[in-house]
């Protein structure tokens, strides 16, 4: 069955006649709207061209004998072809599928128009039952064909065997036109001239195997032993480059490492479970959970330092070829040289921390925090006196903090959530002075306001980032983005990735070395999140 009711709106208008052989528009409201916000529009052109839907929220297309499903999307409307919906789709059953018809009730009367009302199963005792009422009006024969089309386009996104209520749909749409659908009724209709650019394509369609893997996401295979194997894998609390690889620390302590080129992780024996790891002089040096420092040299880890954390798990692990800070919920260590110094921080650290970004200033420790849901904040630690505080103005978890290219003194922190939709954002903070750099709407239109008072609902959320040579690369929901002093901050799309014994690792990128984390699954409900590193 269409699933149109997504789309349908509101507010009554008087229906005009339609002369056979024009193009038509036809709306569709719910009765009693107030504005015309969410309504459903049907547009068909004499040539046989449909547009159906609503131009903020997303619209189907059929045109030049081919199918396409427009909704927002990342700085502008996103295209997928049905015939690729339908290949990804091959062999998958709808989950909404309903195996009861369609059968006739009654017949009634939709502002001035009578047709035959039907219910699936013929439950009129429902009172919660959405209607279809069809009209056989000949004057309403080319919207009709219209709805003949819509339907067929849509049925065949999903390939199989039919339903009992997908074949009766099927001949009841045949029978006329709708004129209340599914609860929203037809309230006007014009046979205006309607101008072939509603009937192009917006943009460029993804590419297909772009919807291959959307919808293995959202229809996962039942996992294999292998995969049962190397889930945990995916729990992957930080990544670091050194020695000509990609080094791996999963939320249970476990290390590995792979190179461009190889095609299985390495698992790397530590002496311990680690609870964290940076690089300090281009070696990896990992912290134990009992507060060892340990640096590899040689293919072997060099006992350094035990930090004094009482006892209190590590929530951050920063170095820098000048020292190394761990910090705990309620105390910062700094190690520099041989000597070790120990304060307390003058505000715990609280909530679900589920990952952190640390940058050393050298006199602040500024500290990301991504709490999921719970939102997060950027913390400053003066690393002398533990005393705490909060950059004003930054809502939100914060998943990255780097140096602003040409911004002496000015940080780049980013913000990105996924939690049943996306949000996020790039802000500049210089001290308290806190400032949006960028952000990037999910919206129907090709342009949006530089930096609006209020951010739409729904927004690129933003992860990982990391120095190069050349400025700050930045991770976003949809693909890369590059910050440097001389020029606005440009767009690279996502690389492929390629899953390495499970995990989703890419070197697709210069430069840059990618891998997916599932770590934020347990504050959010949201896909996997992107970690960038430098190599």
């Amino acid at each position: 069955m269409v699933r149109y009711s997504s789309l349908l709106g509101v507010a009554l208008l008087a229906l005009a006649p339609i002369q056979a052989g024009a193009d038509v528009t036809a709306t569709y409201q719910r009765p009693g709207a107030v504005n015309t916000a969410g309504a459903l529009t049907i547009e068909v052109a004499s040539n046989g061209d449909v547009r159906a839907g609503n131009d903020d929220r997303g619209y189907y297309l059929w045109t030049n004998g081919k199918g396409y499903d427009v909704r927002p999307g990342p700085g502008g409307p996103t295209v997928i072809r049905t015939a690729d919906t339908a290949a990804a789709r091959a062999g998958i059953r709808p989950a909404s599928e309903i195996m009861q018809p369609w059968l006739p009730v009654d017949t009634v009367s939709i502002n001035g128009r009578k047709g035959t009302r039907y219910f699936i199963s013929g439950a009129s005792h429902n009172p919660g039952a959405m209607p279809l009422v069809i009209s056989r009006d000949p004057s309403l024969a080319i919207l009709a064909a219209g709805h003949r089309r819509l339907v067929a386009m849509q049925e065949s996104s999903f390939p199989g065997a039919d339903s009992p209520e997908r074949v009766s749909f099927r001949e009841v749409i045949a029978q006329g036109a709708p004129i209340d659908l599914l609860g929203s009724q037809l309230v006007s209709i014009s046979t205006a001239a309607i101008p072939s650019t509603r009937f192009r394509v917006p943009a460029a369609p993804v590419a297909a195997a772009t919807g291959r893997k959307h919808q293995a996401a959202t229809n996962p295979a039942a996992p294999t032993p292998e995969d049962m194997l190397h889930r945990q894998d995916r729990f992957i609390k930080r990544a670091v480059w050194a020695s000509d690889r990609l080094w791996l620390l999963t939320e249970r302590g476990t290390l590995s490492s792979v190179a461009p080129g190889e095609t299985n992780r390495r698992t790397e024996t530590t002496p311990g479970p680690a609870a964290d790891i940076c690089v300090a002089g281009a070696a990896p040096v990992i912290l134990g959970v009992d507060g060892q420092l340990s640096r590899l040299e040689d293919r072997s880890w060099h006992a350094m330092q035990r930090l004094d954390l009482n006892g209190e798990a590590v929530q951050a692990l920063s170095c820098t070829d000048q020292r190394v800070i761990a910090v705990s919920r309620s105390r910062l260590v700094v190690s520099a040289g041989a000597r070790q110094r120990t304060v307390g921080l003058s505000t715990p650290l609280i909530g679900p921390i589920v990952r952190t970004a640390p940058f050393d200033t050298g006199t602040t420790l500024l500290l990301g925090l991504a709490k999921g849901e719970w939102g997060g904040g950027l913390e400053r630690i003066d690393t002398s006196t533990g005393v705490v505080s909060e950059v004003p103005g930054l809502g939100g978890p914060i998943n990255g903090v780097g140096p602003e290219p040409g911004h002496p003194g000015c940080v780049v922190a980013t913000v990105g959530l996924v939690h049943f939709f996306p949000s996020g954002q790039v802000v500049e903070a210089c001290g308290d002075k806190v400032r949006r750099l960028y952000y990037k709407p999910y919206t129907m239109q090709k342009s949006w306001p530089a930096d609006p008072p209020k951010l739409p609902f729904e927004t690129v959320p933003f992860y990982a980032l990391t120095a190069a040579a050349d400025g700050l690369w930045l991770a976003g929901g949809d693909g890369l983005y590059a910050i440097t002093a001389s020029r606005p901050i440009t767009f690279k799309i996502m690389p492929p990735f390629e899953q390495i014994d499970g995990v989703d690792v890419s070197f697709a990128v210069p430069g840059l070395a990618l891998v997916r984390t599932d770590i934020d699954a347990h504050v959010s409900l949201g896909g996997g999140a992107p970690l960038l590193v430098a190599r």
